[in-house]
């Protein structure tokens, strides 16, 4: 009897030890050449004959070097000829207590009885054939997505994000008076705003504190102002502006009419969010990385709608009950199990716009939910503010 493959499937998989030591082997046992392994391995060629020579041996240092090949491969960097573990990047321990879990149904229940459950907006957009495809030129260099280089994480994950802000901010140009200056909050090496300035022909201030990463976006808008055909010149249309924006927030235009963020850490989409209900203007903003910047959260902010009665059967050890809220949504916001940081991740939203709300006198602002499709993202809940009507 033969037996024949029907079906091969390529996988992904995080390095390990193990794995990099069947990669070996197989170069051992010529069932895969020196050369594909040095291509699976990102490395040299020497170094898969080097690696090769120790697994047929069986020496000593085989499983430190093997352990160095893990580090090489998710980002550790080289410190005196050796490389060291690449820096964890949990923010906080996967732990989840009963005592969690009952917070969590408490505050659903809350949300429920006081009428703070916003609809969660599926929408894709459709396919956006005006911006320009994603740049092909972006350096393969490591970055701080882990094992993933700065191009592979911006086409993977980074680019559809991108185009699907596009999309929504062609739909809400089209319900109301066009938007003319954009406020990218935390914009950093412009992605977002390089594309919303090309597209759509419109001035774009991006804020951020990151002086290098704002060296890296003008430098990108003057590489895309010669690259883009058929589309804005975006050199002339975009401002880079090194500013805290709790500074900036109040030195910024009076004509800017849409603010935008993607992946504003913590605090920050707070105060994009802020500065939106101030001027009264549309918002698309994807928040992130909670329990960052929690200093520019205003006093107004989601973390004062925490209930704090959801807590009683909390052991709370003397601690401000509203302060402990917020920081167990915080956490359980970040962890890594869906199934409970998803629920996390809606109340915050929930109550971020329920503060809209609260703000918005006239009623103006229609406010929603959106998502990303899961294909490239897992962990964003997206607020969207749309002007009902255009201003009289």
């Amino acid at each position: 009897m033969s037996l024949y493959a029907t079906e091969m499937q390529l996988m992904k998989i995080p390095p390990d030890v193990k794995h990099i030591a069947k990669v070996l082997e197989a170069v051992n046992q010529s069932f895969l050449t020196e050369d594909d392994a040095a291509e699976l391995l990102h490395c040299s060629r020497e170094r898969v004959v080097q690696l090769c020579g120790l697994c047929q041996d069986q020496t000593k240092e085989l499983k430190r070097e093997l352990r160095q090949q893990v580090f090489a491969l998710t980002g550790g960097k080289e410190i005196d000829g050796k490389i060291a573990a690449p820096p964890s990047t949990r923010q906080r321990k996967a732990k989840v207590s009963k005592l969690d879990l009952l917070f969590l149904d408490q505050m659903e229940y809350q949300l429920k009885v006081l009428g703070y459950e916003p609809r969660c907006d599926t929408w894709i957009p459709d396919p956006f054939s005006d911006p320009a495809d994603p740049p092909e030129n972006l350096p393969d260099a490591a970055s701080a997505r882990g094992p993933l280089t700065r191009s592979e994480y911006f086409h993977g994950k980074k680019w559809p994000q991108i185009s699907w802000f596009l999309g929504r901010l062609k739909a809400m140009g089209a319900s109301h008076n066009a938007f003319a200056h954009v406020l990218d909050v935390g914009g950093g090496r412009g992605d977002l705003a390089i594309h919303v300035a090309s597209t759509f022909g419109v001035k774009v201030t991006v804020v951020d504190t990151n002086e290098s990463s704002l060296q890296a976006g003008r430098d990108a808008a003057c590489l895309a102002s010669q690259n883009l055909e058929n589309l804005y010149d975006c050199k002339d249309l975009l401002s880079f502006q090194n500013m805290d924006f709790s500074v900036a927030a109040e030195q910024l235009p009076a004509e800017i009419d849409l603010v935008v963020a993607l992946h504003a850490c913590g605090g920050l989409s707070d105060a994009a969010l802020d500065f939106a209900i101030s001027r009264q203007i549309c918002f698309v903003i994807c928040p992130c990385c909670h329990l960052k910047h929690q200093h520019l959260e205003p006093k107004h902010g989601w973390s004062s709608l925490c209930d704090v009665a959801s807590l009683s059967e909390v052991d709370m050890r003397n601690e401000d009950p509203n302060e402990k809220a917020n920081q167990i949504l915080r956490r359980l916001a970040e962890i890594d199990r869906r199934d409970i940081s998803w629920r996390a991740l809606y109340i915050i939203a929930a109550l971020r716009l329920e503060v809209v709300k609260r703000s918005d006198k006239s009623r103006r602002i229609n406010c929603k939910l959106a998502t990303f499709a899961q294909e490239y993202s897992l962990r964003n809940l997206v607020l969207v503010g749309d002007i009902l009507s255009a201003p009289g």
